[in-house]
């Protein structure tokens, strides 16, 4: 999953500028995504670091089903709309630009503490 979405992010970073596309009703919207994102890049950032609380071991596949589980989105939904945002790639680098902030807002409070 990983490998994916950096590829998706690679892709976005080369697309050509077009019209901008709206996102369908059926498609989980811009900002959901954000946070989804954002909530996975911290997950593969803390399991990276052996940060976790219980040390326990995860695997990526057990984060993503957690992390969908409490966004509470499905797993298929997910997948839907991820193929969405990679034939869109102007919509994913938008989702992308905001989750880069997210996540450098997140890592400057962590550097203040």
């Amino acid at each position: 999953m990983k490998n994916i979405i950096y590829l998706l992010f690679l892709i976005s970073l080369f697309a050509c500028g077009k019209k901008k596309t709206e996102v369908p009703a059926t498609i989980i919207s811009m900002q959901e995504m954000k946070l989804l994102l954002t909530d996975f890049h911290l997950a593969q950032a803390a399991a990276g670091n052996g940060s976790m609380v219980d040390s326990a071991i995860y695997n990526n596949k057990e984060y993503i089903e957690y992390i969908l589980k409490s966004h509470q989105i499905k797993r298929s939904e997910f997948i839907k709309s991820l193929t969405f945002y990679s034939e869109n790639p102007e919509l994913l680098q938008e989702v992308y630009d905001s989750v880069l902030v997210d996540l450098s807002k997140i890592q400057s409070e962590s550097e203040l503490r």
